[in-house]
């Protein structure tokens, strides 16, 4: 009976142990690896040319969370972050565009900041232990075509 109660006493410590974590993982997506078991994302790119902004990339990520995802975290957010090779150039929160399940944002980076610049997609929950989540990126220039 001793045996019992130690057993019991160990596995709810350790069931409240790891409750007390907030845990967070990051995920890099990329044409061939494009979402887990959560979320899938397609992105679309379109080349354009404007006589006064010159050349740039319109970006139009879709997430959709998959039939695995039945818990989906309260908070979610987006932002896109430009880089010109190390140097930080510019970053901003993204808005998803229209209803419905999948959340999709447009954003427009030039042509010549591609390279590094990033996109990145989590959701969020507070914990008292901490902001535990899942967050998703990719640097823009995994899924241009090269001209």
């Amino acid at each position: 009976m001793r045996s019992f109660h130690t057993a019991l006493v160990l596995v709810c410590a350790s069931v409240v142990a790891d409750q007390a974590r907030a845990e967070r993982t990051s995920t890099r997506l990329t044409p061939g690896k494009s979402g887990d078991h959560l979320w899938s994302f397609t992105v679309k790119v379109e080349r354009l040319r404007e006589a006064e902004a010159g050349e740039f990339l319109e970006f139009r990520v879709t997430a959709t969370p998959t039939a695995a995802n039945t818990h989906p975290l309260p908070r979610r957010s987006a932002a896109s972050e430009v880089f010109h090779g190390k140097e930080f150039v510019s970053s901003c929160g993204v808005q998803p565009a229209g209803p419905g399940g999948e959340l999709t944002f447009s954003f427009r980076v030039a042509a010549k900041y591609v390279a590094k610049s990033r996109f990145m997609f989590g959701e969020s929950v507070e914990h008292p232990a901490g902001v535990a989540g899942r967050y998703y990126w990719f640097h823009l220039g995994d899924f241009v075509e090269r001209k």
